[in-house]
């Protein structure tokens, strides 16, 4: 089983939320909720393609 996959849902969303924080004091501006939600599934695609990588690795 990957770490995504064990991962919780709370887990996901800290981590989205402390990566809104960090963008948003690197680019000294608030980001809507509609472009926290783009980064989020933007982030999920990508942890899902490594996610994949690692399984074709194991193979």
């Amino acid at each position: 089983m990957n770490a995504l996959s064990e991962g919780t849902t709370s887990e996901v969303d800290n981590s989205v939320e402390q990566l809104r924080c960090i963008l948003e004091s690197q680019q000294n501006r608030k980001f809507s909720d509609a472009e926290t939600e783009e980064i989020a599934t933007s982030l999920l695609s990508l942890f899902e393609v490594l996610a994949e990588g690692d399984s074709n690795d194991e193979q």
